[in-house]
């Protein structure tokens, strides 16, 4: 019995030794499902920064691809100003050489007008000579109605005549930097006789002025009128202002009574028929073709 007694007792002491061992064996486990926990925890911290971290570099790429285009919008606008600034030089180039063209012509013409004879002592000689006169004239006269073609034909191939002959203008009380610079061989007079023939004929055209355009045009009107001499001698200056105007539809901004006192330094009569008729203030019979005052 005692024998028996022992046995137990050695049985129940290797028990209690498994029950220790496991319950060891649970709390290494339950700590590895705890460390196991923690860095399941902490992958999905990890996971969630990645997540928000892509979509931050997504925003940003959206932004960079965003700003990329709007660069690309941009360079490509300019360039397209570019070449629009570039046609307009161009087309300005033409026209100036045209005109150029056409005042020396006309002062060639005046020129072999005065050298003509008109001495009654030799007929055939004046005959001669006056058949020489209207081959000249006729010559002349070609290459005035080219010039006039083709001056027409480059405002009406702009975009916006308006504003190509606005900038023209700049040229007529030009800076004294401007006139150091200038490559071209003719004089203040050749180039406001030139800037009045492309206002004459933007009048003819008469196209659409938008806003900005105009309201340009009225800042430069107001800046020649306190440039302008109101003088017989200095009456392109007069007739600059009066043609730009009339070009740009800018009567209505100044009196009548001033207007016609500028009007007054005007000797030639066909000038002042064609400006009065233009400004709208008297001799208003149409079917008057506009020339420019040459003198």
């Amino acid at each position: 019995m005692e024998e028996l007694f022992c046995k137990l007792e050695l049985k129940e002491k290797q028990f209690e030794s498994k029950v220790e061992e496991l319950s060891l064996i649970e709390k290494g486990v339950t700590d590895c499902l705890n460390e196991v926990q923690l860095k399941e925890n902490h992958l999905d911290s990890l996971e969630q920064l990645i997540q928000e971290c892509g979509k931050h570099l997504d925003s940003q790429e959206k932004s960079l691809q965003e700003c990329s285009n709007g660069l690309e919008k941009k360079e490509r606008k300019l360039e397209q100003w570019a070449r629009e600034l570039e046609l307009k030089q161009q087309q300005i180039n033409s026209i100036r050489k045209s005109t150029e063209e056409h005042t020396q012509t006309l002062e060639y013409t005046h020129a072999n007008i005065a050298t003509i004879p008109s001495s009654a002592s030799n007929q055939s000689s004046i005959n001669r000579d006056g058949r020489c006169l209207l081959l000249l004239m006729n010559e002349h006269l070609k290459r005035i109605a080219l010039l006039s073609s083709e001056m027409s034909a480059h405002l009406k191939a702009s975009s916006d005549p308006a504003e190509l002959v606005l900038d023209a203008m700049e040229e007529f009380y030009p800076s004294n930097s401007a006139v150091d610079k200038m490559k071209f061989d003719f004089d203040l007079t050749v180039i406001r006789r030139s800037c009045i023939l492309l206002l004459q004929e933007l009048k003819r055209l008469s196209p659409q002025i938008n806003h900005q355009v105009r309201e340009k045009a009225i800042k430069l009107a107001a800046d020649w009128k306190d440039k302008m001499t109101v003088a017989a001698e200095n009456v392109l200056e007069v007739l600059g202002f009066l043609w730009l105007l009339t070009a740009f539809e800018l009567t209505s901004t100044y009196d009548e009574r001033e207007l016609q006192s500028f009007l007054a330094v005007v000797t030639q009569p066909e000038d002042a028929t064609d400006l009065s008729q233009a400004l709208g203030i008297r001799n208003k019979a149409p079917g008057k073709r506009f020339y420019i005052y040459f003198s």
